[in-house]
């Protein structure tokens, strides 16, 4: 397994947290919601 591959998911956990950070403040509700072992969903 590459060197990179997890820092390529850290990457983009941080990108959804900017992200659901950003919507958070511009909306009243939860947007953007982690699913456990599967991933996000809007």
């Amino acid at each position: 397994m590459p060197h990179n591959v997890f820092v390529v998911a850290r990457r983009v956990d941080v990108h959804i947290s900017r992200f659901r950070k950003t919507l958070n403040q511009v909306s009243s509700g939860t947007l953007i919601r982690t699913i456990r072992s599967a991933g996000n969903s809007l």
